[in-house]
C-alpha cells in the first residue's frame, strides 16, 4: 500500500512541475514530498517480514469475504489484529477485532466472542484506557458465565481484577479474585489458584492490610512450589523418556553389533571379513556416539533441574524479602500511628473536658425550671441537645429576681418600684430559641442570646415585638455584623403572658406558635426573618400577635429539631404535619404525660439514626 502511495505522489509531482516555470518551486515541492514520504516511512513500525505476512493475510481476507466464508474471514481478521497488536498499532488492532466480533456474533461462535472481548480488554489496558478495558473484560466474563466454563469464568475474573488494580480499585479487585478462587477450586486448577492468591496478596498490601497480604502470599508460595514440583516431575519424565529412547537405540546398536559379529565368524572370505571388521568398527563408533548423546541428554536434564530449583528458590526468597521489608515498614508505621493516636486521644480528652465544662456553664445559665412551674404549674420542657452543649435554649424571666436598670436621671425610684410590682403581679415572659449552628458555636450564640434577653427586660421592655426588635439590634451590635461578614442569628418563639388581662402576646422570628383550645389546633406563623443576620431592609420590625385566653388553652413553643429528625422505616424526616397531629392527639393528657409521649415518640423514630439537630419543645396550659 505504501508503494502505491509513492506512485501517486510521483504522479502529482510530475503534474505540478510541468506547470512550474521556476526551478526553485520545483525543488521545494520535491523536498516537501520527500519529507512526507520519509515521515510515512518513519511512522511505519511494522517490520518487513510481518508487513509481508500482513499483506498475505489481507489478500486472503479479501478472497474469503468475496466467497462469503464467514469463519475464514473472522479467522484472518483475528490474525491481522494480532500483528497490529504485536507491533503496538492499537487502533487498527481494535478495528479488526471489532469486525471479527461482529461476524462471530452473527454466526453464534461464543468461544471466539469470549476470546475477542478478552483481547479488546487487554489492548485497552495496554493503552491505559482502563474504563473501556473494564467494560470489555466485563463482557468476556458475562459470555463465560453464559457458557458455564468455570476455567473461562475464573480467567475472566482474574483479567478484570488486573485492570481494577491498575485503576486503584483494590477492594473491587479483591471481590472478583475471591470469586475466581471459588471457580478455580471447583475444577482444581492450581495455576489459576496460584495467580489469584498472588494478586490477592498484592491487593491487600496496597490497601495496607499486611496480615491478609502475608496470608495470601503464603498460599501463593505453597501453590508455586506445587507447580514447580509438577514442572520438575514433568521435565524428569520427559528426560527419562528421552533417555529410554536413547537406551533403545543403544540396545538396538548392541544387538546389531552382536548379529554382525556372528555373521563375521561364519564368513570365511577374507575380503568380506575385512569389510565386516570395518562395519564393526563403524557400529562401535555409532555406539559410542549414542552413549555420548545419552550422557549429554542426562547432563542437560540434571543441569536444567539444578537451574530450575535455584531460580525457584531465588524468586521465592526475593518475594519473601519484599513482603518482609514491607511488613517491617508497615509495623514501624503502625507504631508511629499508635503514638499519634495516643496524642490525638489526649488532645481529644482535653477538648472533651473543656466542652463538659462549657456544658456546666450553659446549664447554670439556663433558668431554673422550678420558676416556670411556680408561675405556670401545668408546663413541661423537653430539651435534647444533639451534642454536649446546645444551640437551642429555653428562656423565661423570674419576675421576682428582675433588677430594673432604668436610668436614674430619667426615671425616679417610685417609677421603678411600680414597674417591678407590675412585672411581678402580671407578666411572665417565656421563649424557645434556636441559634445558628449547634454544638460549641451554637452554645456561644445561646450565651449571647440569654444575656441580651435578660438585659432587654431588665431595662423595662415587656412587649413581645419590642423585645425581638431590641434583641435583633443587640445581636447585630454584639457580633459587629455591620462591619464583618458574620451573619449568625436566631429563630425564636417568644410569649408575654399578661395574667390579669388573660391574653398572651406572641412575636416570632421564623418560628410559629401552636395553641390548642376546645380540641382545635391553631397556628400563628412568625415573621419570615430571624433576629440578627443579614439586613435586606433598613430596619427590621417584628409583629405583635395577641391571643385571648377564653377557655383552657395549651401553648407549644419549639425549635425545628423534632420535625427535622430522620428515622422511621424509610429513614425520612418526622415532618411538621406529623408533629402537629401528635400535639393535637396528646393535648388532652397531663403536661407531664405529654412530655413522656413526645420523648418516647422521638426516640422510637430515631431508632439507630444519629440525632440530626438540637430538640426543644415547651408546653404550658393556661386556664
Amino acid at each position: 500500500m505504501l508503494q502505491v502511495n509513492y506512485f501517486i505522489i510521483l504522479y502529482i509531482l510530475n503534474v505540478l512541475t510541468n506547470y512550474m516555470n521556476s526551478f526553485l518551486p520545483k525543488i521545494l515541492i520535491f523536498l516537501l514530498l520527500f519529507q512526507s514520504i520519509s515521515f510515512a516511512q518513519e511512522n511505519t513500525n511494522i517490520p518487513p517480514d510481518l508487513q509481508k505476512q500482513l499483506d498475505e493475510y489481507n489478500e486472503l481476507l479479501t478472497k474469503y469475504q468475496s466467497e462469503g466464508n464467514k469463519n475464514k474471514s473472522a479467522s484472518f481478521l483475528n490474525k491481522i489484529a494480532f500483528i497490529y497488536w504485536e507491533t503496538e498499532n492499537y487502533q487498527p488492532a481494535l478495528e479488526n477485532f471489532q469486525k471479527s466480533l461482529s461476524i462471530n456474533q452473527e454466526i453464534g461462535n461464543n468461544n471466539a466472542i469470549y476470546s475477542i472481548y478478552t483481547n479488546l480488554g487487554m489492548i485497552y489496558s495496554d493503552m491505559k484506557v482502563f474504563d473501556k478495558s473494564e467494560k470489555e473484560l466485563g463482557n468476556a466474563l458475562l459470555i463465560a458465565k453464559q457458557s458455564g466454563s468455570k476455567q473461562d469464568i475464573s480467567s475472566a475474573l482474574i483479567n478484570l481484577s488486573l485492570v481494577l488494580q491498575d485503576k486503584g480499585e483494590y477492594n473491587k479487585a479483591i471481590m472478583h479474585l475471591k470469586e475466581a478462587v471459588n471457580y478455580a477450586s471447583e475444577i482444581n486448577n492450581v495455576k489459576l489458584l496460584r495467580t489469584s492468591y498472588g494478586m490477592l496478596s498484592e491487593c491487600y498490601e496496597n490497601i495496607g492490610n499486611a496480615e491478609k497480604s502475608l496470608e495470601y502470599f503464603n498460599l501463593y508460595s505453597s501453590f508455586e512450589k506445587h507447580i514447580q514440583k509438577k514442572e520438575i516431575e514433568k521435565k524428569e519424565k520427559e528426560t527419562k523418556e528421552k533417555i529410554a529412547v536413547m537406551k533403545n537405540i543403544t540396545n538396538k546398536a548392541v544387538i546389531e553389533k552382536q548379529q554382525k559379529e556372528e555373521e563375521l565368524i561364519k564368513t570365511s572370505d577374507s575380503l568380506l571379513k575385512s569389510e565386516e571388521i570395518n562395519r564393526k568398527k563403524q557400529i562401535e563408533i555409532e555406539l559410542k556416539e549414542a552413549k555420548l548423546k545419552e550422557k549429554e541428554a542426562q547432563l542437560r536434564s540434571e543441569r536444567y533441574l539444578r537451574y530450575s530449583i535455584f531460580f525457584g528458590l531465588l524468586l521465592s526468597l526475593s518475594i519473601a524479602f519484599v513482603i518482609y521489608r514491607n511488613f517491617k515498614q508497615k509495623q514501624a508505621a503502625n507504631i508511629l500511628l499508635a503514638r499519634q493516636n495516643k496524642e490525638i486521644k489526649e488532645k481529644s480528652k482535653n477538648i472533651q473536658r473543656s466542652i463538659n465544662y462549657a456544658q456546666r456553664i450553659q446549664e447554670a445559665m439556663l433558668p431554673d425550671i422550678s420558676v416556670l412551674r411556680k408561675n405556670i404549674p401545668e408546663s413541661f420542657i423537653l430539651f435534647k441537645p444533639r451534642d454536649i452543649v446546645s444551640g437551642d435554649f429555653y428562656w423565661f424571666i423570674d419576675p421576682y429576681k428582675v433588677h430594673l436598670k432604668i436610668d436614674q436621671a430619667s426615671e425616679n425610684k417610685s417609677t421603678i418600684s411600680k414597674f417591678t410590682a407590675k412585672l411581678k403581679d402580671n407578666y411572665f415572659i417565656i421563649a424557645a430559641v434556636d441559634c445558628t449552628g449547634h454544638g460549641v458555636p451554637g452554645a456561644f450564640m445561646s450565651m449571647i442570646g440569654m444575656n441580651l434577653l435578660y438585659e432587654i427586660v431588665s431595662h423595662g421592655t415587656v412587649e413581645a415585638d419590642k423585645i425581638l426588635n431590641e434583641l435583633h439590634e443587640g445581636i447585630r451590635n454584639s457580633l459587629k455584623q455591620d462591619k464583618t461578614d458574620n451573619q449568625d442569628g436566631m429563630d425564636i418563639t417568644l410569649c408575654v403572658i399578661k395574667k390579669k388581662e388573660k391574653v398572651v402576646q406572641f412575636a416570632g422570628a421564623k418560628n410559629p406558635i401552636i395553641y390548642i383550645s376546645n380540641g382545635k389546633l391553631n397556628r400563628i406563623r412568625g415573621d419570615k426573618f430571624p433576629v440578627g443576620g443579614q439586613m435586606y431592609d433598613k430596619k427590621r420590625v417584628f409583629s405583635n400577635n395577641v391571643i385571648e385566653v377564653k377557655a383552657p388553652t395549651t401553648f407549644y413553643l419549639f425549635s425545628d429539631g423534632f420535625q427535622d429528625q430522620f428515622g422511621g422505616h424509610n429513614r425520612t424526616k418526622f415532618l411538621t404535619k406529623q408533629f402537629y397531629n401528635l400535639l393535637l392527639k396528646i393535648s388532652t393528657e397531663s403536661l407531664t404525660k405529654q412530655k413522656e409521649i413526645l420523648n418516647r415518640t422521638i426516640e422510637e423514630w430515631k431508632d439507630s439514626v444519629n440525632q440530626t439537630d438540637d430538640i426543644l419543645v415547651m408546653g404550658f396550659k393556661l386556664s
